[in-house]
């Protein structure tokens, strides 16, 4: 058996886990490269590619066995972290792609037989909260029920990706963070920050200042149980939860 993500990741500071990797080629991989493209023309919001090379410099050092990737879309990130098993740089026993789009499972499908990692892929098309509520019901059934696991669900999770619209983010990010087992990884991006010149009066503009404001209460409330991490990058801010193994005292 290889190494676990623990032992390969030797509980780096976040920051350095973060960090740049020189071992990797800083451009796009040609799949990535027209996926992006192809997203500009069907104008569908994506992260940048700064996000994306170093979520992939980051996963390459922890090397999850098991991910949850929230929000494959047409498989732009997907396609970057797959790149990295087509090269041998990491071998993960189970990937489960969540996207709430049917149209989009089609493309996921094809993506995953071009990288040829059908035997441990998989796609679920399903509204993101109705997963993760089922999931944290399970996994609450399965401490019960000891030794027993007939259930599509994976049994733990290591690395959590969660990429979702503003409505839904917080509350969905909270909920993620619940079921994750000790020394398991989420990544997302930080919820653009509210700048002085908004005009207050407009009910969107109020919105996305509570939102916010939510996303700081639930920020504060996470620092007991996990480390965080901010990593600002090029178009966006990558935020690192990494809960903390269990005290034995």
């Amino acid at each position: 058996m290889g190494k676990t993500m623990y032992e390969i990741d030797g509980q780096l500071p976040l920051d350095e886990l973060l960090s740049i990797n020189d071992k990797h080629d800083r451009e796009q991989p040609l799949i990535s490269k027209n996926i992006f493209e192809q997203l500009k023309h069907m104008e569908l919001d994506a992260w940048s590619i700064s996000v994306h090379r170093r979520l992939r410099d980051a996963i390459s050092r922890i090397q999850p066995r098991t991910v949850l990737e929230i929000g494959g879309q047409i498989g732009l990130r997907t396609s970057w972290l797959f790149d990295l098993i087509e090269r041998d740089d990491w071998n993960p026993e189970n990937y489960v792609i969540l996207e709430e789009g049917a149209k989009f499972g089609v493309i996921l499908k094809r993506l995953i037989q071009r990288y040829n990692v059908m035997n441990q892929t998989q796609v679920v098309i399903q509204k993101p909260m109705t997963y993760i509520d089922e999931y944290a019901f399970w996994k609450q059934t399965q401490l019960v029920k000891q030794g027993e696991n007939t259930s599509p669900y994976l049994p733990h999770i290591d690395c959590i990706i969660v990429d979702s619209n503003i409505e839904h983010h917080i509350e969905l990010v909270d909920k993620c963070l619940k079921v994750m087992d000790a020394g398991g990884f989420l990544f997302t991006l930080e919820p653009t920050v509210p700048t002085d010149d908004l005009d207050t009066k407009l009910p969107e503009v109020q919105n996305h200042i509570s939102n916010f404001n939510h996303w700081i209460q639930m920020i504060r409330e996470s620092k007991d149980e996990f480390e965080i991490g901010f990593t600002p990058l090029h178009e966006g801010t990558i935020v690192t939860f990494r809960k903390m193994h269990q005290s034995n005292s």
